[in-house]
């Protein structure tokens, strides 16, 4: 969203931030093109949420889940999310 918003490319962005060496990662679902980041349940975007843990994590990163949207009425929304990413990992 913040490379939208400053108008440079997404994966130029990303590849800035791993030269920082982060070891801690938030991941959620939203859409490409859109400047706002929403926090969508994963498949309810299209970021390439596989290519995204697969080149920018690491082995050993700490990843939160940063969906929020109906989780107080229905857990089972994270435990969706969860499952989602551990099958891409």
């Amino acid at each position: 969203c913040a490379a939208v918003y400053l108008g440079i490319d997404t994966e130029q962005q990303l590849h800035g931030f791993t030269n920082l060496k982060p070891s801690m990662f938030h991941i959620c679902d939203g859409f490409v093109d859109e400047k706002y980041d929403k926090h969508e349940h994963f498949g309810k975007g299209n970021y390439p949420t596989a290519h995204f843990l697969q080149d920018y994590t690491t082995d050993d990163a700490y990843i939160t889940i940063e969906t929020g949207h109906g989780v107080m009425e229905h857990n089972t929304l994270w435990v969706q999310d969860y499952q989602y990413l551990k099958s891409l990992l």
